[in-house]
């Protein structure tokens, strides 16, 4: 399975959330394309990925769970795009 990410990084300073994916997976089987997973690296800490959400009352709640390898790869091409792109911009 091949995966490619899109990184739209944040344009304000100030948010918590560092930038936005979109990631493709793609196969024999198929295609499928998850939007708005999000990047945030607070102060001092490494950055991590959030899977796209949805805001409920009290908060939020994912709208597709990864779980096992597939995470670990979508999380590590996603982060790796985000580095690259981060260190491009500076």
């Amino acid at each position: 399975m091949d995966i490619s990410v899109k990184v739209r990084l944040s344009k304000k300073p100030e948010s918590k959330v560092m930038a936005h994916a979109d990631v493709v997976l793609e196969g024999p089987e198929g295609r499928i394309q998850l939007n708005s997973f999000c990047v945030f690296k607070p102060n001092g800490k490494p950055a991590w990925v959030a899977p796209p959400a949805t805001k409920g009352e009290k908060r939020f709640f994912p709208l597709i769970v990864l779980s096992g390898e597939i995470r670990k790869r979508v999380e590590t091409a996603v982060l790796a795009e985000f580095e690259k792109q981060s260190s491009d911009a500076h």
